[in-house]
């Protein structure tokens, strides 16, 4: 094979997310939503989590050992933010901390302002689909820029703004778990402008912030390839999915379902310094001519394929391992001419060989967009560690590192260590991939 080389100064770690590693969120919406029965797999809740919240130093100690320069985090709102206008200088104070810890260590932080959890107060007077979010997120924004802005270089206000719609307001899976077509559309907008405004508070006071959109993409291919019903429902389904929000936010208009006052044009239009990618797996489309709430198409997984997600629950389909899939994404992000970043790509398994065998293919996609004249700048894998998975409880295990949920104890699985190779020789070469027995 050809070595795969990254170029310089390439970004290689991973990401977490505040309510699913730190233990202790009880002042959010899912913390509400976890004591909910039937709600969360076996009725667990996240509880302690991994306790990330007091071992992020030893945590993020191992992380340098294991040649990451980058790391993705969230700063949990509620926690910052308990009571409406009143801000916690002790929590401000420990986020300080987290990013003064991975400064030191030389590992490149990358903030998330909001990872699916809204503080009660807010829930509480109607959350994402009260118009009053978008002010009161961009005050938060303001708090945290000011406090951290020297240190942060890179911003993630929002995590996935439409899967976030979906999940909690379409189909109620999530927190605040309500359900409704159009409020998921609402909710949608209300993300774009908040995102659009928190953009700019960033630049605001830190002009030399890069301030990122992410988006969770997924392929949308049709089962059968020569069916016409199946090759418009897949098209549907990707437009509607992945593209409008970004056609949107691209062009400050309009588009699909998603809606743009004509006084937010300028707010929104051009709103992001890079793209940020979360990938994990493709769609086989077949045409369902009864489920007209996912635009009359199924998603099927062929027989016999890899799935991305082991044993997910609820109306999600678990998806087929497709790792040119993030090649053909990134792509597709490459029209809006602004850097790249993977920051999510996993899967979800207990068994570490899959989870190898998933890493060293996807990266190796990314090294072959670099090559094809695409601005990929980093790749964080989901996720760092074990954690709590949202709906999914502590069964489904994204994590390079084993977390014991008893003892707090942390292994380093094999992905890890070929992870860690990988950052450290910037490449994939004929003797990485030898050395753990991984074919491309």
């Amino acid at each position: 094979m050809e070595k795969i080389v990254f170029p310089k100064g390439f970004l290689w770690g991973g990401a977490t997310a505040a309510h699913q590693v730190e233990g202790g969120n009880v002042n959010n919406d899912w913390f509400i939503f976890e004591q909910k029965p039937g709600k969360i797999l076996n009725g667990v809740v996240s509880g302690d989590s991994c306790d990330h919240y007091n071992r992020f130093p030893e945590d993020f100690k191992l992380l340098k050992k294991l040649n990451h320069n980058a790391h993705r985090f969230s700063i949990e709102w509620s926690r910052v933010e308990p009571a409406k206008d009143y801000f916690s200088t002790v929590e401000i104070d420990h986020y300080k901390e987290v990013i003064k810890t991975l400064k030191k260590l030389k590992i490149e932080p990358m903030v998330t302002l909001h990872h699916f959890t809204t503080p009660v107060w807010m829930a509480n007077l109607g959350g994402w689909e009260n118009p009053d979010v978008v002010n009161r997120f961009e005050k938060f924004t303001r708090v945290i820029a000011e406090a951290l802005g020297k240190d942060v270089k890179l911003w993630i206000p929002i995590n996935e703004p439409v899967v976030y719609a979906i999940l909690s307001f379409m189909d109620g899976e999530y927190a605040p778990g309500k359900k409704g077509f159009l409020r998921g559309f609402k909710v949608i907008g209300n993300m774009l402008k908040a995102h659009a405004l928190s953009y700019r508070a960033i630049k605001e006071i830190n002009p030399k912030a890069q301030v990122g959109f992410n988006k969770h993409m997924r392929v949308f291919d049709p089962l059968r390839e020569d069916n016409s019903w199946d090759i418009r429902v897949a098209g549907a389904q990707d437009k509607n999915f992945n593209m409008d929000v970004l056609n949107a936010l691209n062009t400050g208009k309009s588009t699909g379902q998603i809606k743009v006052a004509k006084k937010d044009k300028d707010l929104i239009k051009g709103a992001f310094d890079f793209m940020s990618l979360n990938y994990y797996a493709r769609d086989r489309i077949k045409f369902a001519p009864f489920s007209p709430g996912r635009l009359f198409g199924k998603a099927v997984v062929p027989e016999g394929a890899e799935t991305s997600h082991e044993g997910a629950t609820g109306e999600r389909p678990e998806g087929e391992v497709y790792p040119h899939g993030i090649y053909r994404l990134l792509k597709t992000l490459s029209q809006y001419k602004k850097p790249l970043y993977v920051v999510e790509n996993g899967i979800g398994t207990n068994n570490d060989k899959a989870r190898l065998k998933y890493v060293a293919r996807h990266i190796a996609e990314v090294g072959n967009a670099i090559k094809d004249g695409m601005d990929v700048r980093g790749y964080l894998h989901w996720s760092t560690l074990d954690n709590f998975e949202w709906a999914e409880g502590y069964d489904m295990r994204f994590g390079m590192i084993h977390v014991d949920f008893e003892t707090q104890k942390r292994t380093v699985k094999e992905t890890a260590k070929f992870f860690s190779d990988l950052a450290k020789k910037n490449c994939i070469d004929k003797a990485l991939l030898k050395k753990y027995e991984v074919t491309l």
